[in-house]
């Protein structure tokens, strides 16, 4: 076979076909098999079960166990979940769709439903992987950015965790769904920008894309938002391009628009979610408010294309109909909005912060939720790396230069061009790090005239050329488009929401690469710029390569090692508590381990990951009437009055202190009144010195303090003071007092510290400030340091009932109502103890290491009152329960 023949093979359009197909059925085979590598360890050492990977999926599999009991369905409200509460079961679809599975599955052998719970977020990541192939060949019309995308997709570690064996959350099957949306609204896009349209067909594209959004929602709401932004853009950039020189697309548009919303509240209502939540949700938030407005434009802007030439003014020029239709609309806004409760003018304050900052107007609790930070342009490099990264912003610009491709004027497609191009870079960039003069803190800031300074230049730019000749786009550049500026607007907003702009950052990466070897064999043109693009062709593929390799080796490590986040530790305190406790227990915790109590444990709890304890304002009553409480009393009142039976507190606690204690913080300027860390500092053996009469000990780390120490004539403020270390003496076997060293305007102070407890004894030296100083071992690997780790429990914190009772074993006998009825230690402590080690539950070793703590609370004495206000939802002060009575 000579050259020719080679090249008549691969050029054969069958041959590609197959090919491609071929390559991604390796994608896909060698990508699952990675997502399946952990299976092994998903299994719980107590039972011999398989579990879940991470915390939310356990509630999916206790409802789908649920309707396995119930034989297909559930109960009116589920009883786990805060008690006594009435607390409605979850709407979203993925336990239905697991329970369907298990069925099919075991016409075929005998499956466990656990099983077949931990392997479907990969059968979803397949499908999704295969959808998105196709959609990426539709949106572009090219094979290879459809296979290269779905390599870079299948590979990247941002795509990972969530579609791993054992993550069956809403994710895999949602993103599933989010895909297939896209697709159909592609398709869509397609049939709508023909010249000839039939009723019919419109209607059928409507009303696939309907059910699609639907089917969406039921998956994972979440992620449905982004549709209710992207569809509508989408279809506003075809309407203002098929209508600016004719009216034969005003009908089918209107039609497929509208038939989507109302198929779309259909369908979602068929599938569990009621039009009330709908219209709240998706229609009528910050975020959905995109719909009713194109939806109002397009109808106002076909009555002055209908009526229009009736209208003689010689104001109106029929070229800015556009611009006519949106004002009319936005005058209306100001007219109809007080009717339903909205005002236009803080509806428009409040959209133009969340492009900013997603997390603004948020509750205490979103700003806590490590995965809801709001990411810098630097961690999104971190997560995507760099080689992608840049891939993808090359990308980013041949959208813009294909945007305005089709503009026959050099002057005006280099115009849009521009502006696109700094528009999307605006967004992109406009948040570099916290440290960058474009740290994007706000609509004043910097930051913020770039990001909307870039989208006014677009729009001025865009309209322009719309007024003078009309913009061409291609179909598929339309949605290409419209999802790449919600990605980058989304990659603003949440570090958990990565995960779904990995798919646009993998399309744009490859678009880029096939681009570039596109433009280097385009025949004529100039000859400089056919070499620069044969450099960034060849630059192209050999970074896409680099980046497949090295992203295949690190997912394949990160994946086989990845157990579950319930690890041996909590399964163990879990088979305690199902073998030891009454049935109708319930239990009283930090909201993050409901669903393991719920699940693993088979007990109810007052707070999990769903936050059911918002109708009793949960979290907040749960962090500063329990974990951070001064006064036992109330902690002891809300466990009478929820009926508790049981508390718990894990090692994580400790480093949670900072969310749960601002949660649980005061109104106004007592808002954080109970907000403070708890630092764990390190012996630093290079400061250990021999003294004349002993030894001085240096524990070194620290933080800023949360709350202002005077001590004699000294003064520390808080939030600008830190204590940086804890130096201790020993004379002989005799433990002196510590002092604590604090660094102020550069200027160390040191204060004695009152209390000391080490080895299970509480030491108070009679004076000193009112802190205390928790001594614990360490372990390096090869010996035990008794004097290993110094906890700094500042004034406030070392009063908290997590203080007291968690790390101290309540040295004031402040909780004498309550029973430490368990402990589960961590392996660490097992294993080391199992060598003849003498030691208590704590050790540092490679961090703090505790035990899990469980306390029996339910004999708690006739004086301490019942308090019914706990139950009652937030009246919109927080501690408003500080002056109630909790003692008879």
């Amino acid at each position: 076979m000579d050259k020719d023949d080679v090249l008549k093979v691969i050029s054969n359009k069958r041959y590609q076909l197959v090919a491609t197909i071929l390559i991604l059925i390796i994608i896909l085979l060698m990508s699952s098999s990675i997502r399946l590598s952990n299976w092994d360890l998903l299994t719980d050492s107590t039972t011999g079960e398989k579990i879940p990977l991470a915390l939310d999926p356990f509630y999916f599999l206790r409802v789908a166990e649920t309707i396995v009991e119930n034989e297909g369905s559930l109960p009116e409200f589920d009883e786990m979940r805060s008690p006594g509460f009435n607390v409605a079961w979850h709407q979203e679809i993925m336990p239905q769709v697991v329970v369907k599975m298990w069925k099919v599955a075991n016409i075929f052998g005998e499956y466990t439903l656990e099983e077949v719970n931990i392997f479907s977020p990969v059968l979803f990541y397949g499908i999704a992987l295969i959808i998105f192939f196709i959609l990426a060949y539709i949106l572009t019309n090219s094979k290879l950015i459809a296979i290269l995308s779905s390599a870079f997709l299948a590979f990247t570690p941002a795509f990972l965790y969530r579609t791993m064996a054992g993550f069956s959350d809403h994710e895999g099957i949602g993103i599933m769904a989010f895909f297939a949306t896209l697709l159909s609204l592609a398709l869509s896009i397609k049939y709508l920008d023909k010249e000839k349209l039939t009723y019919g067909k419109t209607s059928i594209y409507a009303l696939l894309t309907g059910f699609v959004t639907a089917f969406t929602i039921a998956s994972w709401a979440g992620v449905a938002v982004f549709i209710f932004m992207i569809i509508p853009i989408s279809f506003f950039l075809l309407w203002v391009t098929k209508t600016r020189h004719g009216n034969s697309f005003v009908k089918p548009g209107i039609l497929f628009y509208g038939l989507w919303v109302a198929s779309s509240i259909i369908f979602s209502w068929i599938l569990g979610s009621g039009p009330q939540y709908f219209l709240n949700r998706f229609l009528l938030s910050s975020t959905g408010i995109i719909v009713p407005a194109i939806f109002g434009i397009i109808i106002v802007d076909s009555l002055l294309i209908a009526f229009g030439d009736k209208i003689s003014s010689r104001y109106y020029n029929h070229n800015k109909r556009i611009l006519y239709s949106i004002g009319i609309l936005i005058i209306a806004s100001m007219v109809v909005l007080p009717l339903i409760g909205r005002n236009f003018f803080s509806l428009l304050w409040e959209i133009l912060n969340r492009l900013l900052n997603p997390l603004w107007g948020s509750s205490r609790l979103d700003t806590t939720v490590a995965e809801n930070a709001q990411p810098f342009l630097q961690d999104w490099i971190n997560i995507a790396g760099k080689p992608l990264f840049f891939l993808f912003v090359g990308g980013l610009l041949f959208i813009g230069i294909n945007f305005a491709k089709h503009i026959r004027s050099a002057k005006s497609k280099t115009l849009v061009m521009a502006g696109f191009i700094v528009m999307t870079l605006g967004i992109l960039f406009s948040r570099i790090s916290p440290t960058s003069i474009l740290n994007g803190g706000s609509i004043f800031s910097l930051g913020g005239a770039v990001y909307l300074g870039g989208i006014a230049f677009f729009c001025w730019a865009f309209f322009g050329e719309y007024i003078r000749r009309g913009i061409k786009i291609s179909p598929g550049l339309i949605i290409v488009s419209s999802w790449m500026l919600i990605s980058i607007i989304t990659g603003r907003s949440t570090t958990r929401m990565f995960f779904t702009i990995a798919p646009f950052m993998c399309f744009s990466a490859a678009y880029f690469v096939i681009s570039a070897i596109k433009k280097s064999r385009e025949k004529g043109g100039d000859e400089i710029m056919k070499v620069i693009f044969i450099g960034l062709a060849i630059i192209g593929l050999i970074v896409s390569a680099v980046i497949i390799n090295t992203s295949y080796e690190g997912i394949t490590n990160q994946a086989k090692y990845t157990s579950p986040s319930a690890n041996t530790q909590w399964q163990r305190a879990m088979s305690w508590v199902r073998n030891n406790t009454d049935e109708n227990a319930v239990f009283s915790h930090w909201w993050d381990y409901g669903y393991w109590v719920q699940t693993l444990g088979e007990r109810a709890t007052i707070a999990d990951g769903g936050h059911a304890q918002s109708i009793y304002d949960g979290n907040h009553r749960i962090g500063r009437y329990i974990l951070t409480t001064p006064r036992p009393e109330t902690a002891l009142s809300m466990f009478k009055t929820l009926d508790v039976d049981y508390l718990l507190i894990d090692q994580t606690d400790l480093g949670k202190y900072p969310a749960y204690s601002k949660i649980g913080g005061g109104d106004g300027e007592d808002a954080l009144d109970r907000y403070a860390a708890i630092p764990v500092m390190p012996n630093d053996i290079k400061q250990t010195k021999e003294t004349a009469n002993g030894t001085m000990i240096v524990f070194s780390g620290g933080s800023y303090i949360f709350e202002d120490i005077i001590y004699e004539d000294r003064f520390l403020p808080s939030g600008k003071a830190a204590v940086v270390g804890i130096i201790v003496n020993l004379e002989g076997n005799l433990l002196k007092q510590p002092e604590a060293v604090y660094i102020y305007n550069n200027i160390q102070t040191r204060i004695p510290i009152r209390y000391v407890y080490v080895n299970g004894e509480f030491i108070d030296f009679g004076s000193g400030l009112d802190a205390v100083i928790d001594i614990i071992p360490s372990f390096d690997g090869r010996q035990i340091n008794q004097m290993g780790a110094a906890i700094y429990l500042s004034q406030k914190v070392s009063k908290s009932l997590f203080a007291q009772l968690f790390l101290m074993d309540d040295p004031f006998d402040n909780y004498g109502d309550v029973k430490l009825v368990y402990t589960e230690d961590s392996p660490i402590v097992e294993s080391l103890r199992g060598q003849g080690l003498p030691l208590d539950s704590f050790i540092y070793y490679q961090g703090f290491r505790g035990p899990i703590k469980i306390w029996d609370v339910q004999e708690i004495s006739e004086e301490i009152k019942i308090v019914e206000e706990f139950k009652e939802p937030f009246n919109g002060t927080f501690g408003a329960l500080d002056g109630m009575r909790f003692i008879e």
